[in-house]
């Protein structure tokens, strides 16, 4: 079937269509098939002629329709009819509902200026991520913060400080060791998954960090307390360089403050970083 074909707006009862499309509860883009009766579709499966998700898909892909069609799914406007905390709620239109907006905003901004406003956002769903900074910059508020901090964007800063780009692991060609530090792709990215699954049967050794036991077929599993992952990773880098470990021409081309990051690694002895 070809992929860009367009939702039939008609098929009878005899009639069921399966389209091409990619699933967007998250950043991954896995490939799905989805079932269209009458116009609405009626399941969602993994697409195995996707080229990276190759037909698997992830608790959130699989409950896609149940997102769509849930009984408390919010579909319109609504204000607080009672007292905070009351649950009670009365349905506007959206015209009401920016004038509302409109208000809140101009009185914040009048009161306290407009660098007491702050805008936030999830993540996007086929829209672009400019349109609310835009926003913001014309009210006058630099204040633009969304749920990245504690999802992509660490993974994101980190690669890039460390590699120069964000960069995707060769697992193809299977490193020796393979480290899952507070990441479980077993859950959340199948198509990593498989890859690192095919790296380990051809030798790789696993090693997982987390809090919770996020993969039985790991070599070894690290469950430090929450919160003290930041101690054992300098707990590490104390050891990597007291053995030797380090490269040290990247250090010497690459980087500026190794001495420092010694100095700075002194105390963090493997008793006081143990998980």
């Amino acid at each position: 079937m070809d992929p860009f074909q367009p939702l039939p707006s008609k098929i009878d009862g005899r009639q069921t269509a399966v389209i091409k499309s990619t699933c967007r509860l998250c950043y991954n883009g896995c490939g799905v098939l989805v079932r269209v009766e009458k116009g609405r579709p009626i399941s969602v499966t993994g697409d195995p002629e996707h080229p990276l998700s190759k037909g698997a898909l992830c608790p959130r892909g699989r409950s896609a329709l149940e997102l769509l069609n849930h009984p408390d799914r919010l579909r319109y406007p609504l204000k607080r009819s009672g007292p905070r905390g009351s649950g009670r709620w009365e349905r506007i239109t959206w015209d009401v509902a920016l004038d509302e907006i409109v208000r809140g905003l101009n009185r914040a901004r009048d009161r306290h200026g407009p660098q007491s406003v702050v805008f936030m956002r999830g993540g996007s769903k086929g829209t672009s991520d400019d349109h609310l900074s835009r926003l913001a910059n014309i009210f006058g508020t630099p204040n633009v913060s969304t749920t990245s901090s504690i999802c992509y964007s660490p993974c994101s800063l980190a690669s890039k400080h460390t590699y120069g780009f964000m960069a995707y692991p060769d697992m193809a060609h299977p490193p020796c060791c393979i480290v899952l530090w507070g990441f479980n792709p077993r859950k959340t990215h199948p198509s990593m998954y498989r890859e690192l699954s095919q790296a380990m049967a051809a030798g790789a050794r696993l090693l997982s960090i987390d809090p919770y036991a996020t993969d039985e077929k790991a070599d070894l599993q690290l469950r430090p307390r929450p919160g003290s992952d930041g101690a054992l990773a300098l707990g590490l880098a104390r050891i990597i360089i007291e053995e030797g470990l380090e490269d040290q021409s990247f250090i010497r081309k690459w980087t500026v403050g190794f001495r420092r990051l010694c100095n700075h690694l002194e105390p963090y002895t493997p008793d006081r970083s143990s998980p």
